[in-house]
């Protein structure tokens, strides 16, 4: 700044405050950051008396936002809760069919009945709509719950549990008590190795009140233990119907399974709480 061009009353400099207000909206929103530049009364600056700057900062967690997101309702396809769909949202026809095992059979009994079964339901010809005519299709995975102890993992099996090359994992309640905190660490196969994933409660959803958000405890999200990020969210819709929530999925490097890791895996942990809470699916 050169000498003269501006004229101060006392001092060749000006002083001001500044103070940022930030506000973040949680899970991979943009965070608007606010800087408000005000003069110190008495002195003189290059611009208006009091300029508010504003920009948009992305935040590390905004994957949701700038990747693509595949989005899918689950609904259920009968009245005896035993047979759940789950469709993209931008298409009629069913992707996954879930066979689910009715949970008085499963509480306090060392049962090694599969408690979900799931198939891909784009080639079943009549299996969603006949429960007589039985299993068309091969099976991607299925799921075990102990429900004996909470102490004991959920299993997870990929493929179908009667070939010899299914594969199994497990999903560990780190917080027993909560019921929240479930670990999922799996090989991924390839390049990619062995991964740590979090399914965790949240209350970060989008569109609903405070009071629903805080009362329904079935809203869930998959996160990278490594790097922090949202990997998947499921929105549950807490009124009776066929309509049982929203699973959202984001395009990720985990190898040609992934989607089915996080639908199967998400399914196991959501089933698990319901059942520990008295429901079914």
């Amino acid at each position: 700044m050169r000498s003269g061009e501006y004229k101060t009353a006392q001092h060749s400099h000006f002083v001001a405050s500044i103070t940022q207000e930030t506000r973040a909206i949680q899970d991979g929103r943009r965070k608007l950051l606010s800087v408000y530049i005000r003069p110190v009364p008495g002195s003189w600056i290059g611009i208006n008396n009091q300029t508010t700057i504003q920009f948009l900062r992305t935040s590390s967690r905004s994957h949701f936002d700038s990747m693509s997101t595949k989005t899918f309702t689950v609904g259920l396809a009968n009245r005896s809760h035993t047979k759940a769909i789950i469709t993209p949202t931008d298409s009629s026809i069913p992707k996954y069919e879930l066979d689910l095992s009715w949970f008085t059979k499963e509480l306090f009994t060392k049962s090694t009945k599969q408690s979900i079964v799931m198939r891909s339901a784009s080639t079943t010809s009549s299996s969603t709509s006949d429960d007589s005519a039985g299993p068309s299709t091969p099976i991607l995975g299925s799921c075990v719950l102990p429900f004996v102890s909470l102490s004991q993992p959920i299993q997870l099996c990929f493929g179908d549990p009667d070939s010899k090359s299914a594969v199994w994992e497990s999903i560990f309640c780190r917080e027993t008590l909560k019921s929240n905190g479930f670990e999922l660490n799996i090989d991924l196969g390839g390049t990619f190795g062995r991964r740590t994933f979090d399914w965790k409660r949240t209350h970060a959803i989008e569109g609903m009140g405070a009071l629903k958000r805080e009362l329904d405890y079935l809203h869930l999200k998959m996160v990278e233990r490594e790097t922090g990020r949202v990997l998947a969210r499921f929105k549950h819709h807490c009124w009776y119907g066929q309509k049982r929530g929203e699973l959202e999925i984001e395009e990720y490097e985990g190898g040609e399974g992934w989607e089915v890791v996080v639908v199967l895996s998400g399914m196991a942990v959501l089933e698990y709480l319901r059942k520990l809470s008295g429901y079914s699916f």
